[in-house]
């Protein structure tokens, strides 16, 4: 699974562990609010998911985008996402990503580690 697009017809249980995973199953890294933020890897740029809630029918997480250093100055965008199950596999998605203010759900911990001008910025930003 390569993005939330591509999860459709997941699995519930294969979806939860390429979310968590660190191989690249997802283009995030997760963080459990344990490991160093700054071990993430966002100076260079990426994204990096957390607060991970699974209720069964339905798993919510937040989300960071940063470009990293080489933008000068570095930008942010911050997010909330649900992903919908039924019968263990899922079904769709939805996200707050354009109607939430660039840094409503952003975790300081994180934040903190972004150079310090770096700056919030809309979602589309990111886009293409």
């Amino acid at each position: 699974m390569r993005a939330l697009a591509d999860a459709r017809a997941t699995d519930h249980d294969v979806f939860l562990t390429e979310l968590r995973s660190t191989d690249g199953s997802f283009p995030s890294v997760y963080w459990n609010g344990d490991a160093d933020p700054a071990s993430l890897g966002l100076e260079d740029g990426g994204a990096v998911v957390y607060n991970l809630v699974d209720a069964g029918d339905e798993a919510s997480f937040h989300g960071i985008i940063a470009t990293g250093t080489e933008v000068d100055p570095a930008v942010y965008t911050c997010f909330q996402a649900t992903v919908r199950f039924e019968r263990g596999v899922v079904v769709g998605w939805s996200s707050d990503h354009e109607a939430g203010q660039p840094d409503e759900h952003c975790a300081a911990e994180i934040v903190d580690v972004l150079s310090e001008d770096a700056q919030a910025a809309p979602f589309s930003a990111f886009a293409g």
